[in-house]
């Protein structure tokens, strides 16, 4: 499942190579989506920027893969496109609250399995096999790391990263108990 997002990712940044047009049209901008420009709200979680291109496209990739199997292995792979089109919705709209006027990138996504990770190992470690986990101390650094870049760069969307995560958390709460049920 979460390889066919970073796929679709990887294909509509061609399309973004291709025709930069593509990201004028996709890019969440609150008020053309309070204006009935429901679409964004969608593919601004699958369009990255041109201008830090190849890095967001990467880093997103990387960490979408990486949590996603993590989150994927206990929830299966439709409840974690559930978590990530969630903690999508969560992200845009964090970012029209913290007054952004544009915003673009999969990072809302990469927050949300991050949160849906800290949920189960926070609430349903002793229902997961060890190799399903990672270590504490590691967790807590990949947090404080994120934080920091977070805080420390004007051109990441912070806001974006707290909705998605928030929700990923929420989400996988919710989630987690039937899906580890069935398992």
């Amino acid at each position: 499942a979460t390889t066919g997002v970073v796929l679709l990712c990887v294909a509509l940044m061609a399309l973004q190579l291709a025709d930069p047009f593509v990201q004028d049209v996709g890019s969440f901008v609150p008020g053309l989506f309070a204006a009935g420009e429901w679409w964004r709200i969608v593919s601004a979680n699958l369009l990255h920027s041109l201008a830090l291109f190849p890095t967001h496209i990467i880093v997103n990739s990387i960490l979408i893969l990486g949590f996603a199997l993590l989150v994927e292995r206990p929830l299966g792979p439709l409840r974690t496109l559930v978590v990530m089109a969630l903690a999508g919705v969560g992200a845009m709209a964090a970012s029209s609250l913290a007054g952004y006027s544009e915003v673009i990138g999969a990072s809302g996504l990469a927050a949300g399995l991050v949160g849906a990770e800290l949920a189960l190992e926070l609430h349903f470690a002793e229902r997961l096999p060890a190799s399903w986990r990672l270590s504490r101390p590691f967790f807590l650094a990949v947090l404080l790391l994120q934080a920091a870049i977070d805080l420390a760069l004007p051109l990441v969307a912070g806001a974006a990263h707290l909705g998605g995560f928030l929700v990923g958390y929420v989400a996988a709460c919710g989630l987690a108990p039937d899906a580890l049920a069935r398992r």
